[in-house]
């Protein structure tokens, strides 16, 4: 029963917060899709492995597409943008002896420019998303560093503190860390460098459910 009249106050009908500020949480589920390049990841492997051909292809051929989950938390400012901590996760296999997975933790800021020139009492906003984070992802093989990100999220609200939308998320890795056996990535000798970064290219799309509290201060 509370979780019920907790439900109903929050979709209770209002003002949206599309101007307003304070504490925003958000989770996204959709689809995530890694790309790498393996000649790229193979010519910087020659001389550090004695099959840098079959390293490469392995690593690639394991990466597979597949379900995301990302969280975030932050704070926004009158609605015009914010910061967040934000978390990805995927993984494919999970169920079995090959399972695989990778994701990035790290920070996101966002800008919504709509408030300089629209009412500021509409059901709507977007924002550009943009940020950096740690990555890691793997099967038999890993990769691991640093990782750009940025992206666009809509949001429609329900009441005035929440809504629902859609993400599109793109992230770039510059890992510079090959990792020869995911299970044991942090033994000696088990990882070799990637002096020109790993390239390639993760995209996600979902669907978001957000909420946001209003903190004094912030509106």
């Amino acid at each position: 029963m509370r979780a019920l009249a907790l439900m109903l106050v929050l979709c209770t009908p209002g003002v949206a917060l599309a101007h307003h500020g304070g504490v925003t949480f958000g989770v996204q589920y959709g689809y995530a899709h890694w790309g790498f390049d393996e000649a790229r990841l193979a010519s910087q492997l020659k001389g550090q492995l004695p099959n840098p051909e079959g390293e490469a292809h392995s690593f690639v051929d394991n990466t597979h597409p597949g379900q995301a989950l990302d969280l975030h938390l932050g704070f926004n400012v009158l609605g015009y943008g914010g910061v967040e901590a934000d978390v990805m996760a995927t993984g494919w296999n999970i169920t079995t002896s090959d399972r695989g997975g990778g994701g990035f933790v790290g920070g996101v800021a966002s800008f919504s420019p709509w408030n300089f020139f629209l009412s500021a009492d509409r059901r709507w906003d977007a924002q550009v998303l943009a940020g950096y984070a740690y990555g890691l992802v793997g099967q038999h093989e890993a990769e691991s560093g640093g990782v750009f990100n940025w992206g666009a999220r809509g949001e429609f609200f329900l009441s005035k503190t929440v809504s629902v939308g859609a993400v599109v998320r793109f992230f770039h890795p510059n890992f510079h860390d090959f990792i020869l056996d995911y299970d044991h990535r942090s033994d000696p000798g088990n990882t070799v460098d990637l002096p020109q970064g790993s390239g390639g290219l993760v995209w996600m799309v979902g669907a978001q459910l957000g909420i946001i509290v209003p903190v004094d201060g912030l509106q």
